[in-house]
């Protein structure tokens, strides 16, 4: 094997969120001695910088503009093949994100091609369906961030015959103190901060976190982070101290600020802000569905509530009420995420599979 080997990840998104900050942890970790990164795809623009920051070569593709984009598959085929990879892992925001630029893979011979599920789903379109059937045939590997990845994967017949679970890590974060953090929101010290850190979409259910919050005296809700249900959230917010900053580079600093964090979602895979949450010290509570809740040991290192208004101020309460079990909670969930789910553990775990598949694979045009 030649060192350094090149590794080309493609990324398929219009915001900057979970699968992007994934991306920028899996780089800033990786061995440059013995791999050589580089990132094509369609990308939000607060990727652009951060890639160029951390010296990682990066080409920017043009949206494709559905099925019959032939120019725009053409562009995304030559710019795979110019990067000439000897391992193409493709980052899926969703099971059927960058089929296109799978296939290129494959077609121009490329050793080794990886993809990591970030959120399975089913696609009503039958194309789609039937084309990702057909891609999983020149995968290599299916990367599984975790066990609720691989159950629904099943259940959506779309598990690869070769697949590993490899869970999401995070950077081990620079936080401000709680003062600090305060601060910077404009927070008053004595203030019950619940909050939460996601995109603001629908399927999140962010306005759990202000329901959670209505029964709670002098409480303040803040949720980092931006998307289309910023308006509706504010609407539905009334009679509750909303705060949206919207997307802030710093947000992980600012985490401290909270005495409780909410993950709601029930059917999210494994977000990177409840490890952050959790690494920040903070008592964190998540759904009691999805991928969410494996992410937690409920009663140890979080509390799990089901994804309902009623449930979530449940588990908030708890937390406020009994502050022995807030800090018991916050403490057990830092030191699980510090010695098991960091960038670095879950680089480590990806630079070998690289190896291990090019050992065990000759190259495509020798098949």
């Amino acid at each position: 094997m030649q060192y350094p080997v090149r590794v080309v990840y493609f990324v398929e998104g219009y915001s900057f969120g979970g699968v992007e900050r994934h991306l920028l942890g899996l780089v800033d970790e990786l061995d440059r001695q013995r791999f050589d990164p580089m990132v094509l795809g369609v990308m939000a623009d607060e990727l652009m910088p951060e890639l160029e920051a951390r010296r990682t070569p990066v080409v920017r593709l043009d949206r494709i503009r559905g099925n019959a984009d032939l120019p725009g598959f053409a562009r995304a085929f030559r710019a795979i093949r110019r990067a000439r990879p000897v391992v193409f892992h493709a980052m899926l925001s969703h099971s059927h994100a960058a089929q296109y630029a799978i296939m290129a893979a494959v077609a121009v011979r490329t050793p080794v091609v990886v993809t990591t599920v970030h959120l399975p789903t089913q696609s009503e379109s039958k194309l789609r369906r039937r084309l990702g059937g057909f891609m999983l045939r020149g995968v290599d590997m299916q990367v599984l961030p975790s066990e609720w990845t691989k159950a629904e994967l099943i259940r959506l017949d779309q598990l690869h015959g070769s697949s590993q679970i490899v869970a999401n890590g995070i950077a081990l974060p620079a936080l401000l103190s709680r003062e600090e953090a305060r601060e910077h929101l404009e927070i008053a010290p004595t203030a019950k901060v619940i909050g939460g850190s996601m995109r603001l979409v629908d399927w999140k259910r962010p306005e759990l976190i202000t329901d959670a919050a209505r029964q709670v005296p002098d409480a303040v809700v803040v949720i980092l982070g931006e998307g289309p249900e910023e308006e509706r959230l504010r609407s539905l917010a009334q009679g509750v101290d909303l705060r949206l900053p919207g997307f802030r580079p710093d947000a992980v600093s600012l985490l401290p600020a909270f005495d409780v964090f909410i993950h709601p979602c029930p059917t999210d895979n494994q977000p990177l802000a409840v490890f952050e949450a959790l690494a920040a010290g903070v008592p964190v509570i998540v759904a009691d569905e999805g991928g969410a809740a494996l992410m937690v040991d409920d009663e140890r290192t979080g509390l799990r509530a089901p994804a309902t208004a009623a449930g979530m101020s449940d588990a908030v309460h708890r937390l406020l009420d009994d502050p022995e079990l807030a800090t018991r909670l916050a403490a057990a969930g830092r030191a699980e995420v510090l010695s098991r789910f960091t960038t670095a553990a879950m680089t480590r775990q990806l630079e070998d599979l690289y190896e291990r598949l090019l050992a065990g694979r000759p190259a495509r045009g020798a098949r």
